[in-house]
């Protein structure tokens, strides 16, 4: 019934780093990019169809923390609303 049509903002490029601490994992181990994914929720974690990805260097997350990468994802809100609210999704 909801299939597609539940989304989730999370904290890494996926499919690499999924689940909980993706920042910290990606920082761990030493990933040039960093950035946020916008997917649909399916059975698995963080496995299902992507819709949009935000990717920032790795050395912006030095200058700004979290902040840096998590902040993305209000723009990315917005943009995902606009694209629904295009296709004439409810």
């Amino acid at each position: 019934m909801y299939k597609n049509r539940i989304i989730n903002f999370h904290p890494s490029i996926l499919p690499a780093y999924l689940g909980l601490k993706s920042i910290d994992q990606a920082i761990s181990d030493k990933a040039n990019l960093l950035g946020n994914t916008v997917h649909f929720i399916s059975s698995g974690v963080d496995t299902g169809s992507i819709i949009l990805h935000s990717v920032i260097p790795a050395v912006a997350f030095d200058e700004g923390g979290y902040d840096a990468i998590l902040d993305i994802q209000i723009d990315m809100l917005y943009k995902v609303l606009i694209y629904c609210r295009q296709q004439g999704f409810r």
